[in-house]
């Protein structure tokens, strides 16, 4: 039927209508301002089925569906705001559907938004509050999600869309699809299934599944995953856990439960474990094929008790540089004891109490951990290990408690621990050659002896093996580019890390604020020299650098060590407010930042000094491509400010105070613009800091005068870098 439009205006000469007039089926109503004739909830009561919603904050209403399909749409997030004052349930019959688009809903307090059978659809919408959802299909696209999202039942779509979690992401008995995405916070899914595809998931907590199959392919994860039942399959991933949960992934099957696992050309790192299994009373059927795993306290941790099982298959692997390699435990008696670490799990343990290195597998009485099956019993765990690689590992390269196990053609390399001689099937003890470990590229080096060595019935796929790297950055084809994945470096000084947390943001949500040119170029050029330096990167650009991100990861940088190293750089707008007290304070916007309220949206420069500040580490370099000066050039890394900073331009950055080794290098003095530049495409700090790095420079007082000099050239004395320190500590820093 032909659409029926009808403005309504509130006007000095036109009284508000006491009872909203019946409308035409299928009418479209527009709402310019606050207070019109209808509201929202009163508008589609009178039969509208287009709510279009001018600039301003809206009453939602409750709304009550037929069997129809309603679209509500504004004039742009953050302009449009609908608000609710209650908890808002969408009653519609089955069949309905209901789409929001380009505006903001907020819920206020511990109220939250429900949707309960039909269609739900979220377009470029700012979501502050929690979704929850019951028997609907729920889709949500280019949008902003602050808060929660429950769904029972029916379906869920993520697309090119940033999700920031208070709290997690809950879902039973649904479908979950998750694409071209940035998710912060937890994920639970029990049932129903979960799938992930070229999208970066930063998990606080864990993603933990029971009785759902998972398919993750071409993503990053940050932090834990924990699958009960069902199956879990990772391709072309990187899973990189982090000290705080037990593995990076964790194989667990119930009762009578069963677990199908594979995992194929990924890299598992910096856990206490890589790959875990539990098979507590159910059975784990896994299967590893060209999967890395390092950096982890333990590579491969199996267990089985009285009444599980697991049958793990390791095929053309690398374990590199983890504490101990494979540990695989599989023992259980005639009365069914069990090693003793069954009798209390691990992960009831927190690991900051009873750390496991405090309690080497190793070191277990041979009491607890008989050598060899007793009672005639068979072992409950079954391991497969073949065409694979153990390289540098501070353990044993294989490490057995009464696990059968069959291995073939597999290589060995200064594992300090040696080897777990398997009968009739040695170790190769020769260097297989990868190309660049360090940063995670295990291709084999032409001339590598691994090449053409494996089994007969898998030769093909050993020579295939030269061919396989983990991918250490995800490319996706989206506005929301997955951040890249951290990196594996040498250790610092004194047994150390050396840790990098690099930021830029070239394009902005508020339409207020201007975009930059080469933000993004400057810190994906400044985190690929880090990597090969052998840094440890946190690489956020673009929608990924939430202000909530960078805030955790800025935490995630105070457990930093006192023999480690940060390195924290910025690539950003600035933004100055002057205070006539003294010193003004300082802005950094990030991607999400609103220009009407800048100081409760960005990240302040006190908020990192308080992080600085907090790290035990005695080696800390901040690095900031931004400027708070407010120019007006189109080239400038810096928007208005309240009131523009005068003086002797360190008003902002100066006021930072620095402790032992704790240094600051800036782009420009506070009262200055910070410059990008068409001919490098990058900003002329940025470039000028790369190719001090690339001529050798290290140590800060000579790469400071060297992009000092070519600065001020450059920008014809437009821009004075600046550089910081406790110079009274007597520290000579260095890169």
């Amino acid at each position: 039927m032909k659409a029926v439009w009808m403005t309504l205006l509130m006007t000095a000469c036109k009284p508000l209508l006491q009872q909203p007039v019946p409308l035409a089926p299928d009418a479209i109503v527009t709402l310019r301002v606050p207070g019109d004739a209808y509201t929202i909830s009163e508008a589609i009561a009178a039969g509208a089925t287009v709510v279009e919603v001018g600039v301003g904050e809206f009453d939602l209403g409750i709304l009550h569906l037929a069997a129809l399909s309603y679209r509500i749409s504004g004039s742009g997030i953050g302009r449009t705001k609908l608000r609710t004052a209650d908890i808002t349930p969408f009653t519609g019959a089955d069949g309905s559907s209901l789409t929001f688009s380009d505006l903001t809903l907020e819920e206020l307090g511990p109220k939250f938004m429900s949707y309960n059978n039909g269609f739900f659809n979220l377009r470029r919408i700012g979501l502050i509050g929690e979704l929850r959802t019951s028997g609907a299909a729920v889709d949500i696209a280019d949008s902003n999600v602050k808060g929660g999202i429950n769904v029972t039942d029916g379906s869920l779509d993520i697309e090119q869309s940033t999700i920031d979690l208070i709290r997690e992401l809950r879902t039973s008995a649904a479908v979950v699809n998750i694409a071209d995405s940035n998710v912060q916070g937890g994920i639970n899914v029990t049932d129903g299934s979960l799938h992930i595809e070229r999208s970066t998931i930063s998990l606080i907590g864990e993603l933990r599944t029971s009785a759902a199959a998972v398919d993750i392919e071409d993503s990053v994860v940050k932090g834990g995953i924990t699958v009960i039942d069902r199956s879990l399959n990772i391709v072309r991933s990187t899973i990189s856990a982090g000290p705080s949960v037990l593995a990076a992934v964790e194989a667990t099957a119930s009762l009578d439960g069963k677990l199908e696992v594979k995992i194929r050309d990924t890299l598992l790192e910096a856990a206490p474990v890589g790959f875990g299994t539990r098979a507590t009373l159910g059975t784990v059927n896994a299967s590893l094929e060209r999967v890395a795993v390092t950096s982890s306290e333990y590579g491969a941790s199996l267990v089985c008790l009285a009444r599980g099982r697991y049958n793990v298959t390791l095929d053309h692997s690398v374990f590199y540089r983890n504490r101990f390699a494979v540990v695989a435990h599989a023992k259980i008696d005639s009365s069914g004891a069990r090693w003793r670490w069954a009798d209390v799990p691990v992960r009831d343990v927190p690991m900051r109490d009873v750390p496991m290195r405090d309690v080497p597998v190793r070191d277990v009485p041979v009491g607890d951990v008989p050598v060899g099956p007793p009672g005639g019993s068979s072992p409950c765990g079954e391991l497969t290990i073949r065409n694979s690689m153990f390289v540098e590992n501070r353990g044993r390269a294989v490490e057995l408690h009464g696990a059968k196990v069959v291995a073939s053609h597999n290589f060995s390399w200064q594992n300090a621990g040696g080897n777990y001689w398997i009968p009739r099937s040695p170790f190769h003890e020769v260097d297989p050659m990868f190309v660049d470990p360090v940063h995670g590229d295990f291709r084999l080096q032409a001339g590598s002896p691994a090449i053409a060595a494996g089994a007969e019935v898998v030769d093909r796929g050993a020579r295939a093996r030269s061919d396989f790297a983990v991918a250490r950055e995800i490319e996706i084809d989206s506005p929301f580019k997955a951040a890249g994945p951290v990196s594996v470096g040498p250790p610092a000084a004194k047994g150390g890390r050396n840790l990098a947390l690099v930021v830029g943001v070239q394009h902005y949500q508020d339409p207020a604020i201007k975009d930059l040119k080469y933000a993004r170029s400057d810190a994906e050029s400044i985190a690929q020299y880090l990597r090969k330096a052998g840094y440890t990167v946190n690489l956020l650009t673009e929608a990924a650098a939430s202000v909530t991100a960078v805030k955790a990861a800025l935490i995630n940088l105070t457990r930093a060590g006192p023999g480690d190293s940060v390195l924290i750089y910025f690539s950003v707008h600035g933004s100055g407010e002057s205070n006539p007290l003294g010193a003004g304070r300082g802005f950094l916007l990030l991607s999400d930042a609103q220009a009407s309220s800048i100081p409760s949206t960005s990240l302040s420069v006190q908020e990192i000094q308080a992080a600085v500040d907090r790290t035990a580490s005695e080696r800390v370099v901040l690095i900031m491509d931004s400027c708070f000066s407010g120019g007006a050039s189109a080239q400038a890394k810096s928007i208005w400010t309240a009131d523009n900073i005068k003086g002797d331009g360190e008003s902002i950055t100066g006021s930072i105070a620095y402790g032992r080794g704790k240094i600051g290098l800036f782009s420009s003095r506070d009262n200055e613009v910070s410059l990008e530049a068409d001919e490098f495409k990058h900003g002329y700090f940025t470039y000028y800091l790369l190719e001090a790095w690339g001529r050798g420079l290290r140590s800060v007082d000579e790469v400071y005068a060297y992009v000092l000099r070519e600065v001020e050239n450059r920008t014809k004395g437009q821009q004075h870098p600046r550089y910081s320190s406790a110079q009274a500590e007597g520290q000579a820093p260095t890169f």
